[in-house]
């Protein structure tokens, strides 16, 4: 997906995901805490947090951060 470099999954158990990660999938851990982590995969950055970041809503599963270079494009979507 072109231009996606971040991905925030809602997950249950931040300690528990953030060990799958690094130790079954081999990523670096940036950040890790009680309820945020954060995973270094190359050109995408994974983040582990039991809700959303930007609570627009009540957040279930994963969250997208796509670069857009025009915004007033984006926001009409």
């Amino acid at each position: 997906m072109r231009n996606c470099n971040q991905i925030d999954l809602i997950v249950r158990n931040i300690p528990a995901a953030t060990a799958f990660f690094r130790d079954v999938v081999g990523l670096t851990v940036r950040v890790e805490d009680a309820r945020f982590a954060e995973l270094d995969g190359g050109a995408m950055t994974i983040m582990l947090s039991p809700d959303a970041l930007v609570p627009v809503r009540e957040a279930a599963g994963v969250m997208l951060h796509i670069q857009a270079d025009d915004f007033a494009l984006i926001s009409q979507i």
